[in-house]
């Protein structure tokens, strides 16, 4: 983790030289054809474990006066890229699979099907709990970085002694910009990735004493595995 670079689009350039293949990832992929994406992503530069934040977002962060609500609105999305360096497409599948086997086990009927996927569980019709494993490593990438970040929140705030009201800031300025997202069979939609993942964290719910009588019984999937509210 100590590796990793987090860099903006100078230095991107410098380190790259905006070659064709990466300026198709940049513009293609992360930030949009015109950089404005308010967007980061995690990738590599030679040998280098990288994070670029889009300039759309960097715009974003200068356009807000207040250095804590720009701290705030970063925190989530810079933790979550470096996570992308040790998620389980970097580590292997064995390292998460108590936290994947409590998401296939509970959640996997929440996550859109890629054409892979589709054509896996056509095969294992049989197997549902194979099927519901294969659709969940799809979203694994993303539902492991996540994972890390809620960490990285929770850390945050106690280390800092937040009151209710300054994690609630956090916390909403961290993940307002998943609100309304769709799930294109990698990322979980952002009514899973806020009301399940965020809502259903043990750390994150003990912090705000949070009243779980009404949230469903389905366990909390946390990087240790099943844990109930």
């Amino acid at each position: 983790v100590k590796s990793i670079v987090v860099g903006n689009f100078n230095d991107y350039i410098e380190r790259t030289n905006l070659d064709d293949n990466v300026l198709a990832q940049l513009m293609g992929n992360a930030c949009g054809s015109d950089g404005m994406v308010e967007n980061a992503f995690a990738t590599t530069i030679g040998s280098d474990k990288y994070v670029l934040i889009c300039p759309g977002f960097l715009i974003g962060l200068n356009e807000t006066p207040n250095e804590s609500e720009r701290f705030n609105s970063v925190l989530q999305a810079i933790s979550h890229e470096m996570a992308h360096h040790i998620d389980n497409s970097k580590v292997g599948n064995e390292l998460y699979s108590p936290f994947l086997n409590c998401v296939a086990n509970n959640y996997a009927d929440q996550f859109n099907k890629t054409k892979d996927d589709t054509k896996f569980c056509k095969k294992n019709e049989k197997d549902p709990a194979a099927c519901n494993l294969k659709v969940t490593v799809s979203h694994a990438g993303e539902l492991v970085a996540d994972a890390w970040g809620i960490k990285v929140l929770n850390l945050h705030m106690r280390n800092q002694s937040y009151s209710f009201a300054q994690a609630d800031e956090l916390l909403t300025q961290s993940w307002v910009k998943l609100c309304d997202t769709g799930d294109e069979g990698i990322h979980p939609t952002g009514d899973f990735r806020i009301g399940t993942m965020l809502r259903k964290s043990p750390e994150i719910s003990n912090y705000l004493a949070c009243d779980n009588s009404q949230v469903s019984t389905k366990p909390a999937c946390t990087l240790e595995g099943a844990v109930n509210l």
